[in-house]
């Protein structure tokens, strides 16, 4: 789930927009084939993190390697990517597959329905479930 605490105190400073990092929300498929919504500044790094045994990725997909990455979407800012998070993580298992890119370029239910009424939800209320199959 999203850190409010991220950057460190140490770290925060002033910055200008154009040094501002892009953020992502993603969603790996487990080896259980259970799927883990998160989100991180550089896709590919962090997916090394959560198949690495170094202990940086999530408590969740450590007893669940391999992991791959089968959905990325980019957002403005942090708190966008973790609004989005926590919509996705309040849609069934068979929405989120419904918004996956199919092999012909569209999910299931076409043009991202899911997320759309995913966008509907409140942006204050919070799910944490990461261990519930979905």
């Amino acid at each position: 789930m999203c850190n409010s605490n991220w950057p460190p105190p140490s770290n925060r400073r002033a910055t200008s927009s154009k040094h501002l990092p892009t953020w992502y929300v993603y969603i790996l498929r487990c080896a259980d084939d259970t799927l883990y919504t998160g989100v991180t500044t550089d896709p590919e790094r962090r997916l090394r993190e959560h198949n690495a045994s170094g202990g940086l990725g999530a408590r969740y997909t450590r007893a669940r390697r391999p992991v791959a990455l089968i959905h990325q979407e980019t957002a403005a800012s942090r708190a966008e990517a973790c609004r989005r998070e926590a919509a996705i993580k309040k849609l069934s298992r068979q929405a989120k597959l419904a918004v996956l890119p199919s092999p012909g370029g569209r999910g299931a239910g076409g043009e991202g329905a899911a997320l759309k009424d995913a966008r509907r939800l409140d942006p204050g209320e919070v799910v944490l479930d990461r261990h519930r199959r979905g």
